[in-house]
């Protein structure tokens, strides 16, 4: 996967690709994951979690669309946690808030197994996407 600068702008070509899995996000009934914990003996194996097709298929439209960027990510992570945290300040998040949220969700990810999972099963990713549905239409 490759990520592109932060300084590099995202087209509203980029935005609507990427809002395609809003509709997805919204029906319970589509699945980003399965829990593949148990090997036939009832070990536990890893990953826990395994992206589906559509889970496969969002990780790389994140990076496709540049919605992965590159900066300083663990430097931004408690601020990422005031945005999981306050939906009054994910409302009033910009692109560029956006962006960083999902870049720091997709790159700790990698070092905290379930974080995407645990995002969209608790609904803070479709609020991530609400929020940019929003920016898009002011892009008009």
């Amino acid at each position: 996967m490759t990520w592109v600068e932060e300084s590099v702008p995202l087209t509203k070509e980029n935005i609507d690709n990427i809002l395609k899995y809003l509709p997805l996000l919204e029906d319970k009934a589509n699945k980003f994951y399965c829990e593949d914990s148990q090997d036939e003996s009832g070990a536990v194996v890893l990953p826990f979690y395994v992206l589906t097709g559509i889970g496969l298929k969002f990780y790389d439209d994140l990076y496709k669309e540049g919605f992965v960027t590159k900066f300083r990510w663990m430097d931004w992570i408690a601020e990422a946690g005031e945005y999981s945290a306050s939906d009054e300040k994910l409302s009033k998040a910009d692109i560029k808030d956006i962006r960083r949220l999902l870049t720091t969700i997709i790159r700790q990810g990698r070092f905290c197994e379930g974080l995407l999972e645990e995002t969209i099963e608790s609904g803070l990713m479709l609020k991530i996407f609400k929020r940019l549905k929003e920016i898009r239409k002011k892009m008009d």
